[in-house]
């Protein structure tokens, strides 16, 4: 049996996972937005677009980020910002 290329999957059929998982966890919606605002650069409309025209999640995730990540994990992954 062939695997599925999970890059070949549509963001919108992944999204309200994410949503779901997170809202189980005591965060929001809003939250799972914000996180996907900064790896992307997307805003709301630009979001809701790739959610409506089912961009895969080779598509949704650009190939290069359109601003600097500044921010990175430590070792208790904990997001902090570089000195």
């Amino acid at each position: 049996m062939k695997k599925k290329d999970i890059t070949q999957m549509a963001f919108r059929d992944l999204y309200p996972l994410y949503v779901q998982k997170v809202e189980r966890k005591g965060h929001s919606q809003s939250e799972v937005n914000q996180i996907i605002y900064w790896l992307t650069g997307y805003n709301d409309q630009s979001l809701s677009e790739q959610i409506e025209t089912g961009a895969t999640l080779a598509n949704f995730f650009p190939k290069r980020s359109t601003h600097k990540r500044k921010y990175r994990f430590n070792q208790r992954n904990h997001l902090r910002h570089p000195r």
